[in-house]
């Protein structure tokens, strides 16, 4: 079993401060202020600033022609013949009853 410092903290452990915002003491007030802002604010940029400011330093997207020309020097299908493939081979598995990469049966 994991000690407390080193286990995930999880949504159980978040609800718990939740009663610090309805205490009448300033000093639990302020926490539960601090603790919320700092989640909010971890997730304002996790979710709004990060994405953008990887897409404007991040590689330029993959066009098409590009990948059709790195295929076909390759001497392989064409994008198109490979998106028309994918979900044929997505829906009928090899055999289902194989047991997975952790070795538990399906």
């Amino acid at each position: 079993m994991l000690s407390h410092a080193t286990r995930r903290p999880s949504l159980a452990d978040a609800s718990r401060t939740i009663p610090l915002a309805f205490s009448t003491s300033t000093i639990l007030r302020t926490f539960f202020a601090l603790i919320f802002g700092t989640i909010a604010f971890a997730l304002l940029v996790g979710l709004m600033l990060m994405p953008v400011v990887f897409s404007l330093i991040g590689p330029p997207p993959l066009r098409r022609e590009d990948l059709d020309a790195a295929l076909a020097a390759a001497g392989g299908a064409t994008a198109a013949e490979v998106q028309m493939a994918a979900p044929a081979a997505a829906a009928a598995p090899d055999d289902v009853s194989a047991p997975r990469k952790g070795g538990d049966a399906v």
